[in-house]
């Protein structure tokens, strides 16, 4: 669980309301599987996604986290190899929403 917590420091971190602001209720941490040395999980409530859960894994070995938005039992989309300081471009593009156009990873990498 402490790679739940983690993560969840590191969103905090970068953006102290961005949990508020995607919705976000029932935070768990997820244990250890395969070559993920644990994650987190919580609903969101966002502009683009409503009513859709987010799964965060860590890759242990790129030190790298993947990211899953699911509605229902289907992945909606998912994003590899996110750095940490990456997490809120990346969410908040899942989430919420950006201007419509997809994100390249130069956009989430730069944050614009």
């Amino acid at each position: 669980m402490e790679t739940a917590r983690t993560i969840i420091n590191q969103i905090k971190g970068q953006d102290p309301f961005a949990l508020m602001a995607w919705g976000v209720t029932k935070i768990i941490g997820l244990h250890q599987y395969k070559h993920f040395s644990g994650g987190v999980t919580f609903n969101v409530n966002g502009l683009k996604c409503k009513k859709a859960t987010v799964h965060i894994w860590h890759n242990e070995a790129s030190d790298l986290y993947e990211i899953s938005l699911v509605k229902g039992t289907k992945v909606v989309e998912k994003v590899d190899d996110v750095y940490f300081d990456q997490l809120i471009t990346v969410l908040d593009h899942l989430i919420e929403g950006k201007d419509g156009k997809d994100l390249t990873m130069e956009e989430a990498w730069t944050g614009k």
